[in-house]
C-alpha cells in the first residue's frame, strides 16, 4: 500500500465516521497537543515520539496548546465575573490556574 493510499484511506474513514476527512499528519499535531496539555513537564517526550530532529518543532504546538488553554481558562473567568459570581471558588481556582500556567516551563 502506498503512503498516498494510507492518506486517503484515513481520510475516507474520518470523513465517514466524523464527517470530515482528517489527514494523517493532524494526528501527530493532537498527540504532541495532547502530551503538551495534559502532561507538560514531559513534552520531550514529543519530540522523539514524532521523530522530530530538534526540540524547537515540539515547542511550537507545546505553545500553541498552551495558549489555547490560556485562552480557554481567561474566557471562563471573566464569563464568570460577568454572570456576578463574586471570587467563588470556581473562580478562583480558574484564575490560579491561569497564573500557574504562565510559570510552567
Amino acid at each position: 500500500m502506498t503512503r498516498r493510499a494510507i492518506y486517503d484511506r484515513i481520510a475516507k474513514c474520518m470523513l465517514k465516521g466524523l464527517w470530515k476527512a482528517i489527514h494523517p499528519h493532524l494526528f501527530r499535531d493532537c498527540a504532541t497537543t495532547g502530551i503538551a496539555l495534559e502532561d507538560p513537564r514531559h513534552i520531550r517526550i514529543a519530540s522523539r515520539l514524532l521523530g522530530h530532529r530538534a526540540f524547537s518543532t515540539t515547542e511550537k504546538y507545546y505553545n500553541q496548546a498552551r495558549g489555547v488553554e490560556a485562552s480557554r481558562i481567561m474566557q471562563n473567568y471573566l464569563l464568570s465575573l460577568r454572570r456576578g459570581e463574586k471570587r467563588s471558588q470556581s473562580t478562583s481556582r480558574r484564575r490560579g490556574q491561569l497564573i500557574r500556567m504562565t510559570k510552567v516551563r
